[in-house]
């Protein structure tokens, strides 16, 4: 009989053993519930945020390769602005050119009209040994 009530004591204390076991088990279950629980909100905020950020990098690639048009065409403004430049420089070289020729003309021309007036006032002389 001791050892029947030794047994049904041993027995009893080890179901309250199993279910104070079991009230732990449970209880750190409900924890990794609100713990998992918490994780997911926390997950689900990230991957939130984490698409705003790609959408607000997509923005900034956008403003970006705008940019990159812009300065592509003013490269090519700058380009076309130098290539006129130069031939409105070309042509002021020409011009100068032609300016030039024509004063060496305009000297030579006066040069002969000299000459002419040297040979009109010779031949006049030439005339006036003439009698009639």
């Amino acid at each position: 009989a001791d050892e029947v009530r030794a047994l049904a004591l041993r027995t009893h204390q080890s179901t309250e053993e199993i279910e104070n076991i079991i009230q732990a088990l449970q209880l750190s279950t409900d924890e990794v519930d609100r713990s998992m629980t918490g994780a997911q909100a926390t997950l689900k905020q990230t991957i939130s945020e984490s698409h705003q950020a790609i959408v607000a990098l997509d923005d900034i690639i956008g403003g970006m390769d705008q940019i990159n048009d812009m300065n592509a065409q003013i490269a090519a403004a700058t380009e076309e602005q130098y290539t006129t430049t130069e031939g409105i420089s070309d042509k002021f070289v020409s011009i100068n050119e032609i300016i030039d020729s024509i004063n060496h003309n305009a000297d030579t021309v006066v040069d002969l009209g000299n000459q002419l007036d040297e040979l009109r006032e010779s031949i006049k002389g030439d005339l006036s040994n003439f009698k009639l």
